[in-house]
């Protein structure tokens, strides 16, 4: 008796479904060799071939006996009869596929292997596009423009890369340009030096003229050394503008100081009085972004000693820059908080 007479419960039950899951319990069964009713009452046509709609075997090797042409439950096989259901693997379903270069697992309908064979484009390590196989790279922080300390607006960018001190550096070459016009001609010295007596005769341009005329290469090269110092930092932060506003406001300080206690006939030239006011702005800048500044206090008070202890050195323009160029600073940081003040 085979393994299908034996358990005809299973063949009853099950055979229609193809196995799993039961029928449903107003599902007509039937056995292996009988076919679904027809609702019509007609007799069912006999298939010609006694095999048809039986599962093929493969013939028993030598010594052992027949199966009687049908595969035990559990096994392997394709039912003769393509168009039935119940079969194990169907055209278009999961089996091993035409072209068996691809191997197990692809679709015969090529298709689809871009869903379940190959991937449709190649692959390799490090591609991002796969989670966490591919090298993840953090994407970079913002970045944040920089804030001026005097208002704590965004700074504007800056239009050239590495903000070059263009204005400083123009103020230093046009200082010695006019040093060497001063050595070729030295009428031009008294032309434009500031001459307390000249001013009171209406000679104003000298208030500002005096301050790009220097004394000797020692006197140039050390009041450009220490306005690249001063001013190019300075100017970073207070962008071109209101760096000319303090250093000519300051130039201009120093020279009046000098009108009012210098002798009448003395002859005064020089940028230090606009670089001392330079200084003055720097050290309330300082103050106000809450940085250590008595470094600079202290390099201020050694010039000021300077300038009362060697001779020919004009004093009052450097106390007259220094005042100035604070009062400036102050005043635009004045500006600058009516400007944030909310209007009511």
């Amino acid at each position: 008796m085979s393994d299908t007479e034996r358990d005809s419960g299973w063949s009853e039950q099950y055979a229609e479904t193809g196995g799993w899951p039961p029928p449903a319990e107003d599902q007509r069964s039937y056995g292996p060799g009988t076919p679904p009713a027809d609702p019509s009452g007609a007799a069912p046509e006999q298939p010609t071939d006694p095999t048809a709609g039986q599962w093929s075997h493969p013939a028993a090797p030598a010594g052992q006996p027949d199966g009687g042409g049908q595969a035990p439950p559990g096994q392997w096989g394709q039912p003769t009869d393509q168009t039935g259901g119940g079969g194990y693997a169907q055209p278009g379903h999961w089996g091993p596929p035409a072209d068996q270069a691809t191997g197990w697992g692809a679709p015969t309908n090529q298709a689809e292997t871009a869903s379940y064979g190959q991937p449709a484009e190649a692959w390799a390590p490090g591609d991002p596009a796969y989670g966490r196989l591919g090298k993840q790279t953090p994407p970079p922080p913002p970045q944040q423009r920089p804030r001026r300390p005097w208002d704590g607006r965004p700074a504007p960018a800056r239009s050239r890369p590495g903000g070059t001190a263009v204005v400083t550096i123009t103020l230093i070459a046009i200082c010695v340009v006019v040093y060497l016009i001063q050595q070729a001609n030295p009428a031009f010295t008294a032309r434009y030096a500031l001459i307390p007596f000249a001013v009171e005769q209406g000679q104003y341009a000298r208030l500002i003229t005096s301050a790009f005329l220097h004394a000797s290469v020692l006197h140039l090269a050390t009041n450009m050394i220490t306005l690249y110092i001063v001013g190019a930092p300075l100017e970073r932060v207070l962008r071109p503008v209101r760096y000319l506003i303090v250093y000519f406001l300051s130039a201009l300080g120093g020279s009046l100081f000098s009108v009012w206690l210098s002798p009448e006939f003395s002859i005064g030239v020089g940028a230090s009085g606009a670089i001392f006011g330079l200084f003055g702005a720097l050290l309330v800048l300082r103050r106000q972004v809450g940085a250590e500044a008595g470094a600079l206090a202290v390099l201020i008070g050694l010039n000021l000693v300077i300038s009362f202890t060697l001779p020919n050195i004009s004093w009052q323009a450097h106390i007259g820059g220094l005042v100035t160029g604070t009062l400036v600073a102050l005043a635009l940081r004045g500006v600058d908080r009516i400007s944030r003040r909310p209007a009511t």
